[in-house]
């Protein structure tokens, strides 16, 4: 195996290949330098599965000027997950093939906080809970959220270029629940929340942690979402209230 290693081939472990460094170095003088014993250290580290961080370059003062950028230090990190423990560096490492509920459930590790986007178009109020907002520029303001491309707010917001995002408060997980639903009307949940309008007369949901108005800046193509950056036009806040937390699928409060 190690002499395999030595001819920078690419050596398969499950489903991970990795390049493995030479022990052969070329002098800038066109000879061949091999690598000193101590240097070799880690192949045998390799070979028996252990994951090792090895120095390669840094020599002795008298030796030093037979390398080529003698004055680096490079690091090398090799892993061998055939024979390592997987549990060796303190969790769980699963070779799993990506598919959309393994990649929503590593995603859902992620806690965050809930907000609800509100826009108003052709005179029809409309809102969609969303967990994948995040600031984007202080200077100019901007933030960003991204939107599914097949959900009828899409257009709506392309089309009125602006909205409301309305943080979460604790206890207001049922109001993310009839936003994120399907089978809610919007236009009537709005009306019967007896929202008060900003700047942009979009409503402004009662009792939430803050709100941001936003006129739309770009819609950005991202997959089977459109990634929507906002200008922040104006924004309040009540410090008073606690954040609304989702993780794992499940709601929590600090």
């Amino acid at each position: 195996m190690s002499q395999n290693l030595k001819r920078n081939q690419l050596q398969s472990f499950g489903k991970f290949a990795i390049k493995c460094k030479s022990s052969r170095i070329q002098r800038t003088d066109g000879s061949v330098a091999v690598m000193p014993p101590n240097r070799r250290q880690f192949w045998d580290r390799f070979r028996y599965g252990v994951p090792s961080v090895a120095v390669i370059g840094k020599r002795d003062r008298k030796e030093r000027n037979d390398y080529p950028h003698h004055d680096r230090i490079q690091y090398h990190l090799f892993f061998s997950l055939r024979s390592v423990d997987r549990e060796s560096f303190g969790f769980k490492i699963d070779l799993m093939k990506i598919t959309d509920e393994v990649f929503k459930n590593a995603l859902s590790h992620f806690p965050s906080g809930v907000t609800v986007i509100t826009y108003s178009h052709l005179g029809k109020h409309g809102g969609l809970t969303v967990s994948s907002f995040s600031s984007l520029s202080l200077n100019p303001p901007l933030v960003l959220f991204c939107l599914q491309k097949n959900i009828t707010s899409h257009d709506p917001i392309y089309d009125s270029g602006k909205f409301i995002v309305n943080i979460l408060a604790q206890g207001q997980d049922s109001l993310s629940n009839q936003f994120a639903s399907g089978k809610t009307d919007k236009h009537t949940l709005i009306q019967e929340l007896k929202c008060k309008t900003g700047e942009l007369e979009i409503p402004i949901l009662p009792g939430i942690l803050s709100y941001i108005e936003c006129e739309v800046e770009q819609f950005v193509n991202g997959g089977d979402h459109s990634i929507v950056i906002g200008k922040v036009i104006s924004a309040g806040a009540e410090d008073s209230l606690r954040p609304l937390l989702y993780y794992r699928r499940n709601y929590y409060s600090i």
